[in-house]
């Protein structure tokens, strides 16, 4: 029987971070210039909250505010949902699905080791679909190739 997938086989370790006193500015530099969706707001190495493109359209953008002006802790989104690296994918897919997010950071020992995505995740959870459909599909043919024979 194979085994699931870790975060850590999957997750990206080099994560893009930011302090909670940045600005939005600087958070959105650090965006376009990792061609990322998400930095991870960090204080002493542990995460205490995330900024996501979505957080600079609604916290700067619709309230027709200066970038430089806006501080990171007032527009990131708090009470941050973590994993750790030995969880498995679909243990992540879960907790993704339950909070309706589509990323995670990765904590050990309460600091910040690395960031797992939908990205990340999403064709994993594909190829378990497509095994088990593989197997409900062989299942099925032996029930009914077993009431086949009762029949007969």
């Amino acid at each position: 029987m194979r085994r699931l997938a870790t975060i850590k086989e999957v997750m990206t370790v080099k994560v893009v971070t930011a302090g909670p006193e940045g600005t939005a500015e600087e958070v959105a530099r650090l965006m376009e210039k990792n061609n990322i969706g998400c930095v991870v707001v960090v204080k002493d190495h542990k995460p205490v909250g995330i900024v996501t493109e979505k957080d600079l359209g609604y916290g700067v953008v619709a309230r027709n505010k200066l970038a430089r002006e806006v501080r990171v802790r007032e527009i990131m989104a708090k009470g941050l949902k973590t994993i750790k690296p030995e969880a498995t994918v679909i243990e992540a897919s879960k907790l993704m699905a339950r909070h309706r997010i589509r990323r995670l950071p990765v904590v050990k020992n309460g600091l910040l080791v690395g960031i797992v995505t939908d990205r990340d995740i999403i064709p994993l959870t594909q190829q378990m679909v497509d095994t088990l459909e593989g197997i409900s599909g062989y299942v099925f043919n032996l029930f009914y190739k077993g009431i086949k024979r009762a029949e007969e």
